[in-house]
């Protein structure tokens, strides 16, 4: 399970993107003016993994903001009806966006978190052509916005 349980937003909430750079949001803020309508909701900034803190006489929530600080964070989790897409935000989809979108799907598919099918998908402005080659050979899905 993430380490918070994932607040699902709707599809037309605008705001702060928890830890979305300001290139991030520009690119993310592009997509979502072309494609959230075909989402239900998105969940933002859902951190799974981290390290737990054992051994210590540490209160719960000091030892659940551990584990948050120490996770790895989906930048976003779009639901649709069958699909849950698992996204990666970045200026430019490159080796880094996409290694981090494929295992954000497989942690995803550990924690058994999404009754949907977990989908890896990198939205960027700007897509390297050898990391789009492989994301298509893996199934990934690239959105250039």
């Amino acid at each position: 399970m993430p380490v918070y349980p994932p607040s699902i937003l709707p599809s037309s909430w605008k705001g702060n993107y928890p830890h979305m750079a300001k290139l991030d949001r520009a690119v993310w803020e592009r997509f979502l003016a072309r494609y959230a309508d075909q989402f239900s909701g998105f969940a933002y900034d859902v951190a799974l993994g981290g390290r737990i803190i054992e051994g210590l006489e540490l209160d719960e929530p000091t030892k659940l903001g551990w584990q948050y600080n120490t996770a790895l964070k989906i930048d976003a989790i779009g639901y649709k009806d069958e699909e849950a897409w698992v996204i990666e935000v970045k200026p430019e989809a490159n080796v880094a966006a996409f290694g981090a979108a494929l295992a954000y799907a497989i942690l995803c598919e550990k924690e058994q978190f999404i009754s949907q099918r977990i989908i890896p998908v990198i939205v960027a402005e700007y897509i390297h052509p050898d990391v789009a080659f492989v994301c298509q050979q893996l199934s990934i899905i690239t959105v250039q916005v």
